[in-house]
């Protein structure tokens, strides 16, 4: 049987999560698929919903990523422990317009930013993109040959197309928006490398 593996942060989100029940809804009990645990914390989340796991770097971990053929991540997590026979998919978490890997300043690119983009670059398969534009971006922040890049669509993304999304967005926020068009969000995250100070 086919192993398949998820990875995300924080544990079961994402691109990660909208796959992986697409892919548990699709195909059922006929592919393996498993989630990679990495906060204690989220036990429970997996336990309560029969969602089946393994906690990284413990019990049965080394045994279940022998077995994996596909590994499907959002934030490189997974990197050091794919096996050069392994497909490594990295579904990434977000392509916005922000500066980051090779695109960084020289001055802002920090050892450990070069050591983890060097480390993806080398270990990834195939990185997934939403649109032809996002390829061309993609391949430039991770000095990634572009025929590798596949504009397939970012899974949660087409889950919100798909969605309610005005709804459920009134539900985050408690407001009204129901006589609202459009909705522009603004959601940046960090921008200076990965574990840098400032």
């Amino acid at each position: 049987m086919l192993t398949v593996i998820f990875s995300s942060y924080p544990d079961y989100s994402g691109n990660s999560k909208t796959l992986y029940e697409y892919m548990h809804k699709t195909y059922g009990n006929s592919i393996s698929l498993i989630w990679v645990v990495f906060e204690k914390t989220s036990i429970s989340l997996f336990e309560s919903n029969k969602i089946p796991y393994v906690l990284y770097k413990h019990n049965n971990f080394e045994e279940t990523m022998n077995q994996t053929k596909i590994i499907f991540d959002t934030h490189g997590r997974l990197l050091n422990d794919k096996k050069e026979e392994q497909i490594y998919i990295n579904l990434w978490h977000g392509f916005g317009p922000k500066k980051m890997g090779y695109l960084l300043p020289a001055a802002n690119f920090a050892s450990q930013d070069k050591n983890f983009f060097e480390m993806n670059r080398r270990k990834t398969d195939y990185v997934i993109t939403s649109s032809g534009f996002s390829t061309l971006i993609a391949s430039s922040r991770f000095n990634f040959n572009a025929q590798r890049i596949l504009p397939l669509g970012m899974a949660r993304c087409d889950e919100l197309i798909t969605s309610n999304g005005k709804e459920l967005l009134q539900k985050l926020t408690n407001t009204n928006l129901k006589n609202f068009k459009k909705i522009l969000l603004y959601l940046p995250t960090f921008r200076n490398g990965i574990r840098k100070k400032k």
